[in-house]
């Protein structure tokens, strides 16, 4: 990423082959507005679980491992390893293939993490996340997370600068 640039006032620029630049315009700091792609948001995230086909099984606590691993790579059927993306068994919303939506690598969203005076992580009420924070919600189980951690909501928080080979990212593109 180029020097000064920041997500959060619009202004994002980053390197793409050394010649072209990628910039990510966010009108207001509103993440719906924005000009190209983006992360999403848990929200987004967790709606593609819970409405993608076969979903009334994955979305359980108690799913079995023959469900689960028709669709996610976690400990158990990962081979301690990471996978190719859509090696496994989409979930489909609106006749689109969502792929390695749960387990494989945690990804990266778009919302700050925040917990308010009580503890209660602050987010349920905005689909944007909290407007505060210095650490960003990484969702989703990875290759090495045992079969009772793969669930839609799970979720953990990083600083932005966090690297491991268990995290990535997807991309999505608000449609006009």
């Amino acid at each position: 990423f180029l020097q000064g640039t920041r997500a959060e006032d619009g202004t994002l620029e980053a390197e793409y082959d050394y010649v072209d630049r990628v910039k990510i315009l966010s009108p207001g700091q509103d993440i719906y507005k924005a000009v190209g792609y983006r992360l999403p948001t848990s929200a987004e995230h967790e709606y593609v679980l819970k409405t993608g086909s076969t979903s009334k099984e994955l979305n359980r606590f108690d799913v079995g491992i023959g469900v689960l691993s028709k669709h996610a790579w976690f400990r158990e059927n990962s081979g301690g390893t990471t996978h190719p993306v859509a090696e496994l068994n989409p979930l489909i919303l609106g006749g689109k293939d969502f792929y390695d939506m749960q387990g494989n690598v945690a990804e990266w969203r778009n919302d700050r993490y925040g917990r308010d005076s009580t503890g209660e992580f602050i987010g349920g009420k905005d689909p944007q996340g909290p407007k505060t924070g210095t650490e960003r919600v990484v969702g989703g189980a990875c290759w090495f997370t045992t079969i009772t951690g793969v669930y839609p909501v799970y979720q953990i928080h990083y600083e932005p600068g966090h690297r491991d080979r268990n995290t990535g990212f997807r991309l999505v593109r608000t449609l006009k």
